[in-house]
């Protein structure tokens, strides 16, 4: 079985809580042996709404010292990724091969210079907004678009190969992505809005702008935007739910995962890394082709990530 998550928060939760990444209260652990034979996972850094300018960006750089710390002592189970090259090398060696993402455009501490910095770093996607605002635009909380500067480094990201992430973007904002560039992105941990009407998730003329760039959508595990009523108990039928319904309005090459990981409140049936052989029994008992279960699980964003690494 072969897997790549688009979004989990685990290295942020490492850091706060000052655990080791095989720590089990975590969602995604390094205490087994590794349950897939090919794993990519994005680590995004977390940039809470209260933290902006040169404070954002140095919690930033803590966070990444901090995790770049745990893999060099996990280095017989997950390798740092910022090529194509390392990817296949870790792969081959059974290893997590992990490649960095951002959760929030106020990492950037306003500075256009710093998308050049995060690259340098290894961050491959950045979520432009957490829930509120900041120098780049509104999150879903606020349905305003992209300031001037958040213009300016959607264009910059396309330009340094950084994947544009959506998530949590207001509806304007997204419609301003789709104005300044006619680039792919991403939303790597949005559900559909047709099945749960949580505004953190997509419309279906959002996901379809996305399918016709040839982008990619993780679906996320979290109860609150998987289901309208009874959330608390939504699941892996839930996740599928959402798969289903992208793949309706032709998503077969565009949906992927994006658990969401150490970020949020998931079922206990999907609430590992180690559970994930679960969803994938569930979805070829739903009729899924051993295929379509493969891009879903992996291909689909694998592919994508070779264009942009």
């Amino acid at each position: 079985m072969r897997y790549f998550d688009l979004h989990c928060d685990t290295a942020t939760f490492a850091h706060t809580h000052n655990n080791a990444i095989d720590s089990k209260i975590m969602h995604i652990n390094f205490s087994e042996e590794i349950p897939f034979t090919s794993w990519c996972q994005l680590f995004a850094v977390f940039i809470p709404d209260d933290l902006r300018g040169k404070a954002a960006l140095d919690y930033f750089n803590n966070v990444v010292a901090y995790f770049k710390k745990q893999v060099l002592l996990h280095s017989q189970k997950v390798e740092l990724c910022k090529t194509m090259q390392n990817v296949s090398r870790t792969l081959r060696q059974n290893k997590c091969a992990a490649i960095l993402s951002v959760e929030g455009g106020a990492v950037l501490a306003g500075e256009l210079r710093n998308v050049e910095y995060i690259k340098k770093i290894g961050v491959k996607a950045l979520g432009l907004t957490w829930n509120g605002p900041n120098e780049l635009g509104f999150g879903s909380a606020e349905n305003k678009g992209l300031t001037e500067f958040g213009v300016q480094v959607v264009q910059e990201l396309v330009r340094q190969k950084i994947a544009v992430d959506v998530s949590h973007l207001s509806d304007a904002g997204f419609y301003d992505v789709c104005n300044v560039i006619s680039e792919p992105f991403i939303a790597t941990h949005s559900n559909a809005r047709k099945i749960c009407s949580h505004v953190r998730n997509l419309t279906d003329e959002q996901f379809i702008e996305i399918r016709n760039r040839g982008g990619l959508v993780g679906m996320n595990f979290y109860y609150n935007f998987l289901r309208d009523t009874d959330s608390e108990n939504a699941g892996i039928d839930d996740i599928i739910a959402h798969m289903e319904h992208f793949l309706s309005l032709g998503g077969e090459n565009i949906v992927a995962i994006g658990s969401d990981f150490d970020g949020a409140g998931i079922h206990p049936e999907i609430n590992s890394v180690y559970k994930i052989d679960a969803l994938q029994n569930r979805m070829l008992r739903r009729n899924f082709s051993d295929t379509l279960v493969d891009k879903i699980l992996f291909k689909n964003a694998y592919q994508f990530f070779q264009k942009i690494m």
